[in-house]
């Protein structure tokens, strides 16, 4: 059989010459568009009853929050710093308001995890930063050298 590619549509199970169903020469997929950009391309609304499984959906961030003093600095001259660090799981249910990973700004990230661990939980690591800045400041205990 002869390789040969061909773009065609369907209407109501039905080839025709235009818009609703195409599959373009490159094996592209369109659904309500005619000139597909990706493997599979919706235009429109959909409606999905059953598992769909995607790539590039965040599921997990590994996020670090920063907390810097710039009233004291170290002997070396620099802002005293703090962090802390870890992984939180994000809201996948509605993915109705998804953003393509290449899309995705610092501060959609952000408010994703602050929502997912809730206001106390920040403000408690927010606090946990400060303490541990002012243990630096001023430590509250001493090492000694043995030896």
């Amino acid at each position: 059989m002869a390789n040969i590619r061909k773009s065609f549509n369907f209407r109501n199970g039905v080839q025709v010459d235009n818009d609703n169903f195409v599959v373009n020469p490159n094996g592209l997929v369109g659904i309500g568009t005619t000139i597909p950009s990706e493997i599979f391309d919706v235009r429109g609304t959909a409606s999905v009853t059953g598992l769909v499984t995607a790539t590039d959906v965040v599921y997990n961030v590994h996020w670090r929050l920063n907390a810097e003093d710039d009233a004291n600095q170290d002997a070396e001259g620099n802002n005293i710093t703090a962090c802390t660090y870890g992984t939180q799981s994000v809201d996948t249910s509605d993915l109705g308001t998804f953003t393509a990973f290449a899309d995705l700004e610092a501060a959609d990230v952000q408010g994703w995890v602050e929502a997912a661990m809730g206001a106390d939980e920040v403000t408690a690591l927010k606090a946990g930063l400060d303490a541990k800045i002012a243990e630096i400041i001023t430590p509250t205990s001493v090492t000694k050298t043995i030896g």
